[in-house]
């Protein structure tokens, strides 16, 4: 690895994380970026409504400044605007042996109903159980939310006994607000949602206060990519990466092939595994892990999604099954008229409604159907990932994604930075602290020890830093376990 020069360097993958190192590494090198789509942004995807003229968001659609540090500093610094949204959900599922739909919702006027009063107490008890899974060992932070929802834990009070009627109807149409449709939901890792209810990302007592971006996701994509200089290859799928001691082959589906002196493939695992030529067996193993559930979603106007009629839901989740098990089998619908700027606009209904699998026949009024992937954020991606900084930058090829970090918009994104830090770019955010928090622990999750790395000392003192204190916090709580008061 040449230190110092100026180098040709390809991204793979023009979502988050290929804009984020695109971005970074261009403070220093000549970029290009390939991508198999038709634009760049990836899931930062919306489409016109109508004759409008204005473009509502359907892939990420909300965002929270406490949450996604990085990208409101990026905003901040392309003066790109963004607009509250109450963030108020209603739930309804069908009653049983045809009696009225049963409800219930996050502002307290949805809360008056039989279904709330039987969940109640069991939400209270799942929000402090939340507060209680930082104090684990990290490993067992990484275990699956069943392993505490199954059964009492030791030294962990809120624990076990948690009944099936909340589990379907209370837990999961709240984690679909992040989480979407998954197969595998309660195999998420009891650290990622402790994070979430910790930050006040998502609450069954509190609406949090989301905000969309004016004039959609596009519109940061756009000023993001005009602040810096690349070459961009659209509708260009990589099909090929050939590494060598002094260069990589990069070839498109079309047959072109260029050299580069280092890659950055930011797509998905599946994807990137697919495109190395001779894969080592511990790429194999790891970009292996991890895997992948279709999402499916209708920009329409089409009210027979909607989980009610009352004014001030944004966010509808609908079931049709009286007896529905924790996995999503429900439509979550985004109520996008007044955040998308529609109002006074058309008269129609603007919704956005996402699902595993396509409907047999579109919703009345569908503008649009985009399908998209979302990863599975069970235990095995979450320890695979630990073990991610042994390939990064073998043979020239580095990995960036929100599979490798915290799955969320804002994580892939700082992913992205992260790999251009260590190829010699400048990370720009270390003044705004929870911002260069997100970033250090990313890249602590990233790299490790940054081994092969171009970071600085002052870098790479941060990330000893940051290990050490990881081990010491460990250290301390295996200590209390074995010595307790």
């Amino acid at each position: 690895m040449a230190f110092g020069r100026r180098e040709k360097i390809a991204v793979v993958g023009g979502g988050a994380a290929g804009l984020g190192a695109a971005w970074m590494l261009s403070q220093k090198h000549e970029v290009t970026i390939y991508e198999a789509g038709e634009a760049l942004g990836g899931h930062a995807f919306a489409h016109p409504f109508g004759d409008t003229g204005r473009k509502v968001d359907m892939g990420v659609m909300i965002t929270l400044p406490w949450a996604y540090p990085n990208l409101y500093c990026m905003f901040q610094r392309y003066n790109i605007r963004t607009t509250a949204a109450g963030a108020t959900l209603l739930v309804s599922f069908p009653g049983k042996e045809g009696a009225e739909r049963e409800t219930w919702g996050t502002d307290a006027t949805f809360r008056q109903t039989a279904l709330w009063s039987r969940i109640e107490a069991q939400a209270s008890r799942f929000e402090q159980l939340m507060f209680e899974i930082p104090a684990l060992p990290f490993k067992m932070q990484m275990k699956p939310i069943s392993y505490y929802l199954n059964g009492a834990v030791p030294g962990v009070p809120h624990s076990g006994g948690y009944e099936p009627e909340f589990l379907a109807k209370g837990l999961a149409p709240l984690l679909s607000l992040f989480l979407v449709t998954r197969d595998a939901l309660l195999d998420t890792p009891a650290w990622s949602l402790s994070m979430m209810f910790r930050f006040g990302t998502i609450s069954f007592f509190s609406p949090t206060t989301w905000r969309t971006i004016d004039g959609g996701t596009p519109e940061y994509v756009s000023k993001l990519t005009q602040s810096f200089s690349s070459r961009q290859f659209l509708g260009k799928k990589v099909t090929r990466v050939v590494r060598n001691n002094q260069s990589v082959a990069v070839t498109d589906e079309d047959g072109n092939t260029e050299r580069y002196d280092q890659v950055v493939i930011a797509t998905d695992a599946i994807s990137a595994l697919a495109m190395l030529d001779t894969p080592s067996d511990e790429e194999k193993r790891l970009l292996g892990t991890f895997s992948y559930e279709p999402a499916v979603a209708y920009l329409h106007s089409d009210e027979a999604p909607l989980a009610g009629t009352q004014p001030g839901v944004f966010f509808h989740y609908r079931s049709e099954n009286p007896t529905p098990g924790p996995t999503l089998d429900g439509v979550m619908t985004y109520d996008m008229k007044r955040v998308s700027g529609l109002d006074g606009v058309t008269p129609r209904r603007v919704l956005v409604s996402v699902m595993t699998n396509e409907r047999p026949a579109p919703y009345e009024g569908t503008e649009k159907i985009q399908k998209f992937s979302h990863m599975i954020a069970d235990e095995k991606a979450m320890n695979a990932r630990l073990d991610f900084y042994k390939i990064q930058g073998k043979d020239r090829v580095w990995f960036a994604g929100d599979y490798l970090t915290f799955a969320s918009h804002e994580d892939a994104f700082v992913s992205g930075m992260v790999i251009g830090e260590a190829l010699g770019g400048s990370y720009l955010f270390r003044e705004h602290a929870p911002a260069f928090e997100r970033f250090r622990q990313n890249r602590m999750l990233m790299l490790r020890f940054g081994l092969g790395t171009r970071l600085g000392v002052v870098a790479r003192l941060e990330l000893v830093g940051d290990l050490a204190k990881t081990v010491v916090n460990e250290a301390w709580i295996r200590w209390n376990e074995w010595f307790p008061d």
